[in-house]
């Protein structure tokens, strides 16, 4: 309580001891104050009892170690060969995008996501973990046309994407 006091005298730019018995209870008054709403805040109740010392705590027996099973982390997904082509018309202007993707080891285009908005798509999957973020592109894409086709033989997704008409 003495530190506390002290600590406090220092925050309020004092450094010595207060001589007048009315600010000493003015003091005590303050610091009982920021103890109440300290225990109000961390949800503290004020000690009956001093706490026990050290040696009256009983440690608990010591128990066997419990053998921990090992969670199951889903793997850092890979990004993995692919590429994307801008097919453009003669005057420049955005005609389709289309994604290649080597996926070696997916199954098929059911274990397969694709989420494609007007200016991003995202592929996905699970086993075995793969993503590819491509965009923004260089124009709006109409995503409700995207086209998928998955080659098993191949391993390789296609992903075709029309352009908006300017």
């Amino acid at each position: 309580r003495r530190r506390a006091r002290k600590m406090f005298d220092k925050a309020l730019g004092r450094f010595e001891e207060p001589n007048d018995k009315e600010e000493q209870r003015k003091m005590n008054e303050v610091l009982n104050t920021v103890d109440d709403i300290h225990r109000q805040l961390g949800g503290d109740a004020p000690d009956s009892q001093p706490p026990p010392p050290v040696a009256a705590i009983a440690a608990p027996p010591a128990e066997p170690p419990k053998e921990r099973r090992k969670e199951e982390v889903a793997p850092e997904p890979a990004i993995p060969v692919h590429r994307v082509q801008y097919q453009k018309d003669e005057a420049g202007r955005l005609q389709q995008v289309e994604l290649r993707c080597d996926l070696p080891g997916v199954e098929g285009m059911g274990s397969i996501e694709v989420d494609v908005s007007d200016k991003y798509l995202r592929l996905r999957t699970l086993s075995p973990a793969y993503v590819v973020n491509v965009g923004p592109f260089p124009s709006l894409v109409d995503a409700p046309a995207a086209r998928a086709k998955y080659s098993k033989k191949r391993q390789e997704l296609t992903l075709t994407v029309p352009a908006l008409p300017p």
